[in-house]
């Protein structure tokens, strides 16, 4: 979804695509669950900054 949009608008980016494996990584990347997508490191959901339970589902 957010490549399709970075197509749409024609936008110059990075992405940078992470695969969580582990809970060990999930807990180490604060992880909140999938799909993530941050920007500069900062979530785009502002209700996520706030999580501290972190892993996976």
């Amino acid at each position: 979804m957010v490549g399709k949009i970075i197509e749409e608008e024609n936008a110059a980016c990075l992405v940078k695509e992470t695969l969580i494996q582990s809970v060990e990584e999930a807990l180490a990347a604060h992880f909140p669950g999938s799909p993530t997508v941050r920007i500069e490191g900062v979530d785009v959901d502002p209700g996520i900054r706030l999580k501290s339970n972190f892993g996976m589902g």
